[in-house]
């Protein structure tokens, strides 16, 4: 599953690398000309679905970066994941707590991890576009009990590929539905789970806001008003007067 996702990933940023070259091989570019490297900015704003455990699992966040001639993008991210939330049965009762081990003895359980994050979009002027990520992350499976203390924590290295659909909605606005994986290492195993326990599908829907459109061509407008053919003058002889 994880080959299959980072080669899919591969594929999507070479392309959208390819797109980049054939743009930029007719003239030398550099970052400090008016006809360089086009840079933009975007802040997301992410919604995920997931599971940890048997449990279901909700996830927001946010990430920022720059994008690199509508195509290529680096940036960083953050997200919080929250999951079994035993407070949340109105059944329950305060004196049943001693009756729960350990597996069950928290208020809430939750997930927090951030990091790097790089991309690539396929075709970004149409409409509905493809794409590709991949999240780079260290994070922390923190459980709390009753009193809000932390009952155990458990710190871990993120990794999350991922397989995009965007919808162009505006010049600064588009949104984003993705299908990914994560995958968690480095976790404790003398505790009640295992190491594939934050393993898992997931499933993100983000709101994205920034600057998607072509830059416009002055220099194109300027020929063209420039290519605008003069008025001719004639006499009565039907002889053309030179102005």
């Amino acid at each position: 599953m994880l080959s299959c996702l980072l080669l899919l990933l591969s594929l999507t940023i070479v392309q959208a690398q390819t797109k980049v070259q054939n743009q930029t091989a007719t003239h030398d570019q550099f970052l400090t000309d008016k006809n360089g490297v086009r840079i933009s900015g975007f802040l997301s704003l992410d919604s995920e679905f997931s599971a940890i455990g048997n449990n279901l699992a909700v996830g927001n966040g946010a990430s920022l970066g720059l994008i690199f001639n509508r195509s290529l993008y680096f940036g960083l991210y953050g997200m919080g994941v929250v999951y079994d939330l035993p407070n949340l049965d109105y059944d329950f009762h305060i004196d049943d707590y001693e009756q729960y081990d350990s597996l069950y003895n928290y208020n809430f359980k939750v997930l927090g991890h951030g990091g790097l994050l790089i991309g690539g979009v396929f075709q970004p002027h149409k409409i509905f576009h493809g794409g590709a990520s991949l999240r780079l992350g260290y994070g922390d499976l923190a459980m709390f009990d009753y009193d809000n203390d932390i009952v155990t924590n458990d710190f871990t290295f993120i990794i999350s590929p991922q397989l995009e659909a965007e919808i162009n909605v505006a010049r600064w606005f588009k949104i984003k539905a993705a299908g990914g994986y994560r995958f968690a290492t480095d976790l404790r195993t003398d505790l009640f789970y295992d190491k594939s326990y934050v393993n898992s599908p997931t499933g993100s829907l983000s709101l994205i806001f920034g600057w998607f459109g072509a830059r416009k061509d002055k220099h194109a407008k300027r020929n063209k008003t420039n290519d605008t053919p003069k008025r001719k003058w004639f006499n009565k002889d039907g002889r053309q007067i030179s102005l």
